[in-house]
């Protein structure tokens, strides 16, 4: 008896120093990439690989399959979805996709971007909305102004919980404890 060791075992088992994943290219026939627009038309309509479409896009007829921003981002959570849904058209569908599709991806990848949580760990009070003395005080003084980030809605935002202390102290020591 014998044992047959894969690529993924001998670097498991420590005999080699490098494993590198590879994904077979079996289906890139069945599809064919639109170079005007984002529409995948299937070649094979028989192929087994037509459940990938519905990944990342939506159909418009039996044989052809509309790809926008939002049937694109519809299973992505961060840039890293982005990439692997990247990865799965290129390995799956068209390795070198057109021009168009191209272009698709680098606006998709960078508007991800665009948006992103803040680090910053800020800090919101609430003030009493009937308390319209308090409100102009907290308006008008100049140190309120130097931590306030933002007021609004009755709420004030400072940058972090320092500043939070600073103002409290602040209101404190002007008639008003919390």
């Amino acid at each position: 008896m014998y044992w047959r060791i894969t690529e993924l075992g001998r670097f498991i088992l420590g005999i080699t120093n490098r494993y590198e994943h590879t994904v077979e290219i079996r289906s890139v026939n069945d599809f064919i990439l639109d170079d005007r627009y984002l529409l995948v038309t299937l070649a094979n309509p028989d192929t087994s690989m037509r459940g990938i479409l519905d990944r990342f896009a939506r159909p418009v007829s039996a044989n052809r399959y509309a790809v926008t921003a939002e049937t694109f981002l519809r299973n992505c959570k961060d840039s890293g979805d982005i990439d692997r849904t990247i990865s799965l058209i290129r390995n799956f569908v068209c390795p070198e996709p057109p021009d168009n599709w191209i272009e698709f991806f680098s606006r998709i990848r960078r508007q991800a971007c665009a948006v992103a949580p803040d680090d910053t760990d800020y800090e919101v009070f609430v003030i009493d909305r009937e308390d319209k003395e308090l409100q102009q005080y907290l308006a008008m003084s100049p140190e309120m102004r130097e931590i306030a980030i933002c007021a609004q809605g009755f709420r004030v935002l400072v940058e972090d919980e320092q500043s939070f202390h600073v103002a409290r102290n602040f209101c404190a020591t002007n008639g008003y404890p919390a």
